[in-house]
Formats: C-alpha cells, sequence, structure tokens
C-alpha cells in the first residue's frame, strides 16, 4: 500500500486567508494547489480529506512531470496539534 508522506501543513497553505480558523474536527477539506520539483517540473496536488478529533483521513495526489502518486495520507504525519498541521 503506497502511503502519501507530505505533510498536510504543506498542503494546507493554500487555504485563502478569509477561511475561518481551522479547528481539531472542522470536518471536510480539499485543497488543491500546483507543485515544482528540482528539476523545473510542473504539476499539481490535491487532498481530500476529513479533520475529525484532530487527526487527518483522505487521500491525496500529486503528479509532478512523468511522476504520479496517489494513495492514503500518512496517519503519522496527518494531525491537527496545538493549532498547526
Amino acid at each position: 500500500m503506497l502511503r502519501l508522506t507530505l505533510p498536510v501543513a504543506a498542503l494546507l497553505i493554500s487555504m485563502p486567508a478569509f477561511a475561518a480558523p481551522l479547528g481539531p474536527n472542522a470536518g471536510a477539506l480539499n485543497v488543491a494547489g500546483t507543485a515544482n520539483d528540482h528539476d523545473g517540473n510542473k504539476g499539481s496536488f490535491s487532498v481530500e480529506a476529513v479533520l475529525k478529533d484532530g487527526n487527518f483521513t483522505g487521500t491525496g495526489h500529486f503528479a509532478v512531470g512523468k511522476t504520479t502518486v496517489d494513495g492514503p495520507l500518512n496517519p503519522k504525519l496527518s494531525y491537527f496539534e496545538n493549532g498547526k498541521c
């Protein structure tokens, strides 16, 4: 089973500034944005997740150049604590 290791915090940076503050039971979240690698290839990422009791569950998609990764969020890296993801 493939697990994404990209921290959710990096993905949530794309949330608009006018969004309500994130809490440990925010519920469903959808985040998408652009991604680049060190070779200048461009791509995209997206995450569909649910935040409940401070833990994110969901899936992510990452595509840059010829590399595509799809899979569940890594529970060890997908949590909300002390106001940070």
